[in-house]
C-alpha cells in the first residue's frame, strides 16, 4: 500500500494504527460500512427460544417492532413540538425519554410471564439491532439505544452467562437474582 507522505507518521502502535486507518480510505472512512455482527449470544438465545416455540417467538417479534415504532413515533412527535433549545428544555426532554423507557419497560413485564421475560428482552434487541442497521446504513445515524435503555440488565446478564459458558465457568458472578430488581430498579 502506498504511504501518504503528508500524513502523520510514526512507529508506535497509535500512528502505526492512524496510517493504517489512513491508508484504508483516510477522511472518507466510513466506519458504517464495516461489517458488523449482533452479539452471538443473544442470538443464541434467541434461536434457542425459536426452536421449542416458533410460532410465539414470530409473535414476540412482531411485538417488540410494534413498541419500537410506538417509541421512535413518540420521540418524533417530542421533538417538532419542542420550541427552543435551551439547558432547562433538554433536561426535560430528557426525563420525558426516560419515562418512556420505563414505561415500555412496565409495559413489558406486565404483558409476559416472569420466565419468558428473559427471551423477550433479548428479541427487543435483536428488532432494535435490525432497525438501527437499516438506520446507519441509509441515513448514516447513530444506531437506537432503546434495547440497552429498556433491558441493560437482562442483556447483561444473558452476554455475561454466554461468556462465562463460553469459558467454562459456567453461570458469571453477579447480584443475586432477588437483589438485582432493588438495584436496577432505582435506574429505571
Amino acid at each position: 500500500a502506498k504511504r501518504n507522505v503528508n500524513s502523520y507518521q510514526s512507529k508506535r502502535v497509535l500512528g502505526k494504527l492512524f496510517d493504517m486507518l489512513d491508508q484504508a480510505g483516510g477522511k472518507d472512512l466510513n466506519f458504517h460500512n464495516m461489517e458488523d455482527e449482533m452479539n452471538v449470544h443473544i442470538r443464541e438465545r434467541i434461536e434457542k427460544a425459536h426452536k421449542t416455540d416458533p410460532v410465539g417467538v414470530e409473535e414476540i417479534r412482531n411485538d417488540m417492532r410494534r413498541r419500537l415504532s410506538s417509541f421512535n413515533r413518540a420521540i418524533r412527535a417530542g421533538i417538532k413540538t419542542r420550541n427552543k433549545e435551551d439547558e432547562v428544555n433538554t433536561r426535560l426532554r430528557r426525563k420525558a425519554v426516560l419515562s418512556l423507557y420505563k414505561k415500555h419497560r412496565l409495559d413489558i413485564e406486565n404483558t409476559y410471564e416472569d420466565e419468558d421475560i428473559p427471551n423477550v428482552l433479548a428479541i427487543l434487541y435483536e428488532q432494535t439491532y435490525f432497525q438501527s442497521r437499516d438506520r446507519m446504513y441509509r441515513w448514516n445515524e447513530k444506531p437506537y439505544v432503546f434495547a440497552w435503555e429498556v433491558a441493560h440488565d437482562h442483556l447483561t446478564r444473558i452476554i455475561a452467562d454466554g461468556e462465562a459458558k463460553k469459558n467454562g465457568i459456567g453461570i458469571a458472578l453477579t447480584v443475586a437474582r432477588g437483589n438485582d430488581r432493588m438495584i436496577f430498579g432505582k435506574r429505571r
